[in-house]
């Protein structure tokens, strides 16, 4: 309802006003040229009626025809205190089904004024851009667009904000068609994998051509390591040109005329292929090169040539002397065979001299308390004294021998202070340190360094987190308190979420009649106004009282189905103004009860400054002690649809439909909030439904 309060208050005179600045696209053009001239195609905007180019075919073409990108065009308006800068085209060439590239832009410049003030046309009509550059393979292409525009609501040389045409995000796309004639048939030797209109150069097929037969191994190594050979491959079918062998183990790839022979081929298996001088290629087989023959399937050479494998008539430990010797003689390995000696190895059958250092045996660790500077070989014996016993502190684990030295006894518990159950008793900590806390991650009030849930789990994390959002061009700020996030200023919105425009510009019999969403700029249109701010003159300009406390609403729009608030936000119910009434301090009890309630929770939500200071020294400006800054934007009347109160009061719509009757309030009604100049408190109370009250949104 309109407060008591206000009805006393004298009105202002109704000042002229300029428009609402805003600024647009009203048209978008893509300028192709397909070998015929310039063709304009429509973007999402067409208020020409042109031919649009989403979904077009823009044809068929070869490398040695012309579909060239030429620029774009954009038709925009701007009226009020709005500027428009400039914009661009945004385009790329992908074939279709693939994953795009990046895209590139053509600037658009200033053309010319229109024939309406404040209409403009930008473009650029020559840009030259061959489509078809680089393009090889054939088959179908997209060429994908969108469109941006720099300007500025408010600001007659601003260029900081930008609109785009771009099918909410998802662009506009034509197709065309790029021919590659060739053969398209990959059983033939002319197949072209570009291709993909088959132009009768098919003529010669390899299918059975060329086929690789038998695989033998012929030459042996020269020495059991080596890994020479010769390799011949037989061709049933067809004349073979060339081999290749893909190697493994480190062999590379090899290529070599037959018939022929290569050496140095390593051991392993390989695939093999060849290709003929018509272009064809031949089947594959596996090609096994062993590391030895061997004289009868054991896997050695028979060097010596004595018709006995050398595994069983020589000497194969490679450390022997006498390794591999035709001799057939016993392994010889030298060494010091004399276990008495530091130089002693088992593995040695000759001795060689080299036994010099006898064994002594003793404790060679110089930390032992009977460290043994002669010895030269630990025989286990070193000695370390300390306290054995793990009941004590004193206990050291190095030692073994018990010094006596252990003398106080181990008290476990909790030694950190910081900890809940702290134990000033304990000297040796056991892990049972409790600390109380949020422990849940998912929470705002998680802490990571509890262990004990303490139920301080309150406010769950919003995903995404209490941001910024943007909605018709403008972002808001926000602010946590408790768990909820609110807008920290009034919504300004001049369209739903949906995009569809809110009416707007009622005259004072058109507001009383509405009876769906409208929404008004302070001051602006009403047949009376009334102004108490200490800053700015909200009567006179409305463009002062749209910056300072945004726009006005009715309930209905409010609750308007198609959303108030940005994406993810939305108006606050009652029961959620008591949430964050009970926040500030008030006490459950009081957060339903209806008029002026509890103590001083209106002065933590009023802004510092804007307040109609009168009395000097009353419950005026506000203490703003969470940053949601109300300011006192006033209302409209749903008695007389004026603006009335700026500076003085502020009121705040909830969703919450309230079917209450009063003597100031008549027809359907909701509640809402009210601060007021002289009041510290917040109201709660059921308002008609067309006054204009300011809305702030909370995060769903």
């Amino acid at each position: 309802m309109r407060p008591l309060v206000v009805l006393s208050l004298l009105a202002c005179s109704l000042f002229s006003t300029p428009a609402f600045a805003a600024w647009d696209i009203f048209q978008s053009y893509v300028i192709i040229d397909a070998g015929s001239g310039n063709q304009f195609l429509a973007g999402g905007y067409n208020a020409d009626a042109a031919a649009t180019f989403s979904g077009s075919d823009l044809g068929t073409f070869a490398a040695s025809d012309a579909l060239t990108l030429n620029g774009g065009e954009l038709k925009t308006y701007k009226n009020g205190s709005s500027n428009v800068c400039g914009g661009n085209v945004y385009y790329r060439v992908y074939a279709s089904g693939d994953t795009p590239g990046s895209f590139s832009f053509e600037a658009l410049d200033w053309d010319s004024e229109l024939a309406n003030a404040g209409d403009q046309k930008w473009d650029e009509t020559a840009a030259g851009i061959d489509l078809l550059a680089g393009l090889t393979a054939g088959g179908a292409y997209t060429l994908e667009v969108y469109w941006d525009l720099a300007g500025a609501d408010s600001d007659l040389a601003g260029c900081g904000e930008t609109k785009f045409d771009s099918n909410f995000g998802n662009n506009f796309t034509a197709s065309f068609t790029f021919n590659v004639p060739g053969c398209t048939d990959p059983d033939y030797a002319e197949y072209d994998a570009n291709a993909n209109t088959d132009d009768g150069s098919c003529t010669t097929l390899c299918d059975g051509a060329l086929v690789l037969g038998s695989v033998s191994v012929t030459s042996v190594p020269t020495a059991i390591d080596a890994a020479d050979g010769e390799i011949e491959i037989d061709v049933t079918t067809g004349t073979a040109t060339a081999l290749d062998l893909t190697g493994i183990n480190g062999a590379g790839d090899y290529s070599f005329s037959l018939p022929g022979a290569m050496d140095g081929i390593l051991p392993g298996t390989y695939d093999a292929s060849a290709e003929d001088a018509g272009g064809c290629n031949s089947n594959t087989v596996s090609l096994i090169v062993p590391y030895a023959q061997c004289c009868n399937g054991c896997g050695i050479y028979d060097v010596d040539t004595d018709g006995i494998c050398d595994d069983s008539d020589n000497c194969f430990n490679k450390l022997a002397t006498n390794f591999a010797d035709p001799a057939n003689e016993a392994c010889i390995i030298p060494g010091c065979i004399d276990p008495a000696y530091m130089e002693y190895e088992a593995t040695a059958n000759t001795d060689d001299g080299s036994c010099s250092t006898l064994i002594i045996e003793g404790c060679t660790d110089g930390a032992a308390d009977n460290f043994n500077s002669a010895a030269n070989t630990d025989d286990g014996s070193c000695i370390y004294y300390g306290c054995t016993n793990p009941a004590y502190t004193e206990y050291d684990a190095t030692a073994n021998t018990d010094d006596g030295s252990c003398s106080t006894l181990i008290v476990e518990g909790c030694t950190d202070g910081a900890a809940d159950n702290y134990n000033s008793a304990a000297n040796t900590d056991d892990g049972s340190c409790i600390y109380y806390g949020c422990t849940d991650p998912a929470y705002i009030e998680y802490d990571a360094t509890a262990n004990a849930d303490d139920g301080s789990c309150q406010c769950l994390i919003v995903d995404p987190a209490c941001v910024s959002p943007t909605m018709d061009g403008y972002s808001y700020d926000v602010v946590r308190i408790g768990c909820q996030c609110w807008f920290a200023e009034n919504l300004r919105t001049t369209v739903y979420a949906d995009g569809t425009v809110i009416p707007a510009g009622l005259t004072d019999s058109e507001w009383l009649a509405a009876t769906s969403g409208a929404t008004a700029v302070y001051g602006q249109g009403t047949s009376t106004c009334n102004n108490y701010s200490p800053d700015i003159d909200a009567c006179v300009d409305p463009a002062q009282s749209l910056a300072e406390y945004g726009r006005l609403y009715n309930w209905y729009a409010a609750t308007d189905a198609a959303g108030l608030c940005p994406s993810g936000w939305h108006v606050p119910s009652d029961e959620e103004w008591q949430v964050l009434e009970v926040e500030l301090g008030m006490f459950p009890a009081s957060a339903n009860t209806i008029g002026w309630r509890q103590t001083d929770e209106g002065q933590k939500l009023k802004s510092t400054s804007g307040w109609w200071e009168y009395p000097v020294g009353g419950y005026n400006n506000g203490t703003d002690d969470f940053g949601f800054t109300g300011l006192p934007a006033g209302y409209r009347s749903h008695i007389a649809g004026n603006s009335s109160s700026a500076g003085a009061s502020a009121f705040f719509w909830s969703t919450t439909h309230s079917s209450g009757e009063s003597a100031y309030d008549l027809g359907d009604r909701a509640w809402g909030r009210g601060l007021s100049r002289n009041q510290p408190r917040i109201r709660r109370y059921e308002y008609t439904e067309i006054n204009g009250f300011s809305v702030r949104c909370i995060k769903d």
